[in-house]
């Protein structure tokens, strides 16, 4: 038989927003083509390598078909910088960007400013035992929405007992008001199943940038199918970035030390751990709300970052065996400035299921 050699390319990536001081585990699946996250399917990627089919080669024909598989993972990295004002730099240009992978310089493929679109898992806790009026976290929860640019979308997730959702991602701005105005407060916390649902159920089909805005004690009680470890490692694998908004609501007069519902000291200690590395592990940024003030700040912020970011992306000069963690530095040619990006991915192996069902 006429040997064929096939030129394959792989193209995926988990990106994240970015964390003043967290850190970020990403890992890129290589088993089947894909297309995420900052570089739409619709859009060629710039400096990337092209898919072809070499012609076999009369001088090597053997008698067996041989396939030759090349897997390229286009690593991307959403980029704040900001001054020593405080203020968002946003009239950066590719040029102005270094990347060093392992500490070995990489060329930027790929670069996008601060206009493109963005998704946001809105995830709303309204069990008992959050200690702010539902009106208070409604209205915090649309202000935060109308700083979002016209064309990013929400998709609103209420969850007690049970996760809710009270709108699929729309820009539509008056139905995503009267979602929020529709979350009421009821029983039972399944913090866990909330955002393994939001991950898998509803995020993992869309396609472009996206991020979750995590509002939440961190106790969990009536999980089922989630749990600390198992939703950690989905969001630290996954290509959004988590936003958490925690707040204490720790009583003391009802502490009777029994585990599992919620109430001890030990299990509010281990919800502050989780919401922590949630974000530590995405990229994103943990943000305490001891007060009405402290909420709006935070949901004001967290809308501030996710306008003013830059995407940039690599192609790893070595790519790396499964497992193997790299370390990432993002570099700006200017002085007085501070850049806030993830610092670390995994190389991938095995994709995990996608586009499970509604």
């Amino acid at each position: 038989m006429r040997k064929a050699v096939v030129l394959l390319l792989f193209i995926g990536f988990w990106s994240s927003v970015a964390a003043q001081s967290g850190r970020v585990t990403t890992e890129i699946d290589k088993s089947r083509p894909r297309q995420v996250g900052n570089a739409p399917q619709e859009t060629p990627i710039p400096n990337a390598p092209q898919n072809q089919t070499p012609k076999p080669n009369p001088e090597k024909a053997g008698d067996s078909d041989e396939v030759l598989k090349i897997e390229t993972a286009l690593v991307t990295i959403p980029v704040s910088v900001i001054d020593r004002q405080g203020h968002f730099v946003t009239t950066l240009r590719q040029q102005d960007f270094q990347i060093f992978e392992d500490g070995k310089p990489q060329e930027v493929a790929y670069f996008a400013a601060t206009e493109q679109p963005i998704t946001v898992a809105l995830l709303i806790d309204v069990s008992n035992s959050t200690e702010f009026k539902i009106g208070e976290l409604q209205d915090a929860a649309n202000a935060f929405i109308k700083q979002l640019k016209p064309v990013d979308k929400v998709l609103v997730i209420a969850f007690d007992e049970k996760a809710r959702v009270l709108s699929e991602a729309t820009n539509d701005r008056d139905q995503l008001f009267k979602a929020i105005r529709r979350a009421k407060f009821h029983g039972g916390t399944s913090l866990y199943d909330a955002v393994d649902f939001a991950i898998n159920r509803r995020l993992s089909q869309i396609q472009g940038r996206k991020a979750i805005v995590l509002f939440t004690d961190g106790v969990d009680s009536t999980s089922r199918t989630g749990s600390f470890q198992s939703t950690l490692a989905a969001a630290e694998e996954f290509d959004a970035t988590v936003f958490t908004i925690h707040y204490d609501t720790y009583n003391p007069e009802i502490d009777d030390g029994k585990t599992g519902y919620g109430v001890t000291r030990e299990e509010y200690a281990a919800g502050a751990d989780y919401v922590k590395e949630l974000a530590d592990k995405t990229g994103g940024k943990l943000y305490e709300a001891d007060s009405t003030r402290n909420l709006e700040n935070a949901f004001f912020n967290i809308a501030e970052e996710l306008r003013w970011q830059y995407n940039l992306g690599y192609y790893p000069l070595e790519a790396g065996k499964a497992g193997d963690r790299k370390q990432i530095k993002v570099r700006v040619n200017l002085q007085n400035i501070a850049v806030h990006a993830r610092d670390n991915y995994v190389v991938g192996q095995q994709e995990k299921k996608q586009n499970l069902p509604k």
